[in-house]
């Protein structure tokens, strides 16, 4: 038994309407239909979820040898209208009677399979396996001390920060600031494996709302020593759907005495493509009252390079997966010089992240890239050493940019 679930539909849905979204599912019916071998039963379980019955199989490799198959075929562009759209999917596994002794089972351990299949990139399959299980209960203990550690402010939580340099003075422009957590019981575990658990159990409201006020804390306190940056906070799209997310900003700029002009808000494409009204409301609200908005990590999601125009951005932050190497990757080159010439049409600031060597750096600014960031700079680093690296700046005894 196989669970499909398609990757990113409700993009579709949410920009296109629903009759596109109709339409993507009728495609993926006939697709899916067509790979399939007689006697195999294939069924849209709700919305874009669909289940494949394939009996007869004689292993494991028969099954992900279908899966592949179905995978590959949706793996294309469906023409709406004058809109083209990708369309992938993710799938899960369940081999019976060896995982399952039920119909329910069997649908919750493919739904399991499919699931861990999402989070290990989209557009894969995944055989269920008993430790998915244990993965199930990992995530609600680790959401269970995730809450324990923002509620209870001892100190599991912090923030670092990772200055943005500019190319042609070697000042820094901004510092962003990035979530860690240091576990007691686990020791360091990154935010791309305690992140999708706060999105998914709401907890992600108050972790966000707790990264604002110390990210503004920091900012006061530097402020207060005559040091003057801007400072970056990565918002989920959860965060900004919230009617009151302006208001809960602007209190804590009152508290500590800060400008707008000071915060600079990064938002993921995905996050601004699925973005509702609510969402856009808040953001032009919010530049209206001088807070600058980043797009992160662009060219890794759903928009092109002409939906660009239509976001509400003031700066870019082309990916590390197109900056790495770019002094050798020449499909590298082309995409971050195509990126940088649009950004510059568009009165938008562009900042490449993830610069690790000089050659690389070098390429950038040939190319016009005006800022960059990235461990041939800086790592990031603690509030103290951050501290300590902007007092030295701003007193003018070191250059500014080390690295290089």
């Amino acid at each position: 038994l196989m669970f499909l679930d398609l990757d990113n539909f409700k993009l579709i849905n949410d920009t296109l309407g629903h009759n596109a979204g109709d339409e993507v599912l009728v495609a993926v019916s006939r697709t899916l239909h067509h790979c399939l071998r007689q006697g195999d039963t294939l069924a849209r379980f709700g919305g874009d979820e669909f289940v494949v019955v394939a009996p007869g199989l004689r292993s494991a490799d028969d099954a992900t040898a279908i899966a592949q198959k179905l995978l590959d075929a949706l793996d294309r562009s469906v023409q709406l209208g004058d809109t083209v759209v990708s369309v992938n999917a993710s799938i899960g596994i369940c081999l019976i009677p060896r995982d399952a002794d039920s119909a329910e089972a069997a649908m919750s351990h493919a739904d399991q399979a499919m699931y861990r299949s999402k989070r290990s990139g989209r557009g894969h399959f995944r055989l269920y396996a008993p430790e998915l299980d244990i993965g199930t209960v990992l995530d609600v203990e680790l959401a269970a001390e995730l809450k324990r550690a923002i509620r209870s402010g001892s100190g599991e939580l912090s923030l670092h920060y990772q200055p943005e340099i500019a190319i042609s003075s070697g000042n820094i422009l901004c510092v962003e600031a990035l979530l860690r957590w240091h576990s007691p019981r686990h020791g360091e575990i990154p935010p791309d494996r305690f992140v999708p658990v706060a999105e998914e159990t709401g907890l992600i409201l108050e972790l966000g709302q707790w990264v604002m006020a110390t990210a503004c804390q920091q900012l006061a306190q530097w402020q207060q020593q005559g040091i003057h940056t801007r400072m970056a906070i990565n918002v989920s799209m959860h965060e900004l759907k919230q009617p009151d997310f302006t208001e809960r900003l602007g209190a804590l700029v009152c508290e500590y005495r800060l400008n707008f002009d000071a915060l600079e808000l990064e938002v993921t494409e995905t996050a601004l493509v699925q973005s509702a009204e609510s969402t856009t409301e808040n953001l032009a609200r919010l530049r209206a009252l001088g807070v600058r908005i980043a797009l992160d990590d662009f060219g890794t999601g759903y928009s092109s390079l002409a939906h660009l125009s239509t976001l509400p951005i003031d700066k870019l932050k082309i990916d590390r997966e197109f900056v790495h190497g770019i002094s050798e990757a020449l499909n590298n080159r082309y995409i971050v010089e195509a990126l940088i010439g649009l950004s510059e049409q568009l009165g938008i600031d562009v900042i490449a992240e993830g610069v690790e060597t000089g050659a690389d750096l070098g390429v950038l600014s040939e190319l016009g890239c005006e800022s960059v960031q990235g461990w041939l700079f800086h790592r990031s680093m603690t509030g103290a050493a951050c501290t300590e690296l902007l007092q030295t700046l701003s007193a003018g005894r070191n250059d500014p940019v080390v690295g290089v």
